[in-house]
């Protein structure tokens, strides 16, 4: 919050922020009609754009500037991120666990990018839920439920949404890793 109230309006850390803001601002009033080209969401669906942007136009909806609704919505994707690495971690009451969550997340880079609103916040977000929801399902087999795999199919499907070349090199991995796993 300390960003966004020094950054304001000030793009100079992320020129290409501007184009998400106007993906933001064009979503709800001009659907279907390729507001998104030109940004880094070239390969997601308006559907996922609305769900995605839901709550950043609440608040925009309640008088908050839509720059400010957008970067909200990063920071609060990515406190919600932290959670689930925490919670995943099985030591979720431990204060170590919470440190260094919260310590990964202020490298420079990650701290800039989660900040903005821009869709790395959704990147790590769909990545952190993808993992939590695959190591839950393959932890005790007999426990996963459907919930656990309506997590994965949708972490997975967002993170096809957000940026496809990383759920390709992820699922190129997984398959490498199970006919790893196969073979040995």
């Amino acid at each position: 919050l300390l960003a966004i109230a020094i950054l304001r309006s000030n793009f100079s850390l992320a020129p290409d922020e501007q184009g998400y803001l106007n993906v933001f601002r064009n979503i709800y009033s001009r659907p279907f009609q390729a507001v998104q080209d030109d940004t880094g969401w070239d390969g997601a669906s308006d559907l996922f754009l609305w769900v995605a942007y839901l709550p950043a136009k609440i608040l925009s909806l309640i008088g908050l500037n839509d720059l400010v609704a957008i970067r909200i919505l990063s920071i609060g994707i990515t406190l919600v991120t932290i959670l689930v690495l925490v919670h995943s971690s099985g030591r979720f009451h431990s204060p170590q666990a919470h440190l260094m969550a919260i310590l990964l997340f202020s490298i420079p880079s990650i701290f800039v990018w989660t900040s903005l609103g821009m869709r790395e916040a959704f990147i790590f977000f769909f990545i952190g839920l993808f993992f939590w929801s695959l190591n839950r399902i393959t932890e005790d087999k007999s426990r996963s439920t459907t919930f656990e795999v309506s997590v994965l199919a949708i972490s997975s499907l967002g993170m096809l949404s957000t940026k496809n070349y990383l759920w390709a090199v992820l699922m190129f991995c997984l398959l490498t890793l199970c006919f790893w796993k196969i073979i040995t």
